[in-house]
């Protein structure tokens, strides 16, 4: 089962705040059977970032769909590619 990308009208999906000096980038396309992306920095970074969805569902309560998942996020080290946090 692939992943399901749901745009909506008068929602906010993404929210963003950058806290640093750096500039990021966000680039984003449709893959096979998710949304794949990168997140470009104008100096180097020390960490990698892999996000995932799990947990996906859709919900229906009384003919209102909602969406339900958790979002995860592992932090490595760029050089060695250890997991060093899962949130």
């Amino acid at each position: 089962m692939g992943r399901v990308l749901l745009f909506f009208y008068h929602y906010i999906d993404l929210v963003s705040h950058n806290p640093t000096d750096k500039t990021f980038q966000i680039r984003l396309h449709v893959g096979d059977h998710q949304l794949e992306g990168e997140l470009l920095c104008n100096e180097e970074r020390q960490y990698s970032y892999h996000i995932d969805e799990k947990q996906l569902a859709f919900i229906n309560r009384q003919g209102v769909i909602y969406r339900k998942n958790e979002i995860w996020k592992d932090t490595m080290t760029k050089k060695m590619l250890v997991v060093l946090r899962q949130a």
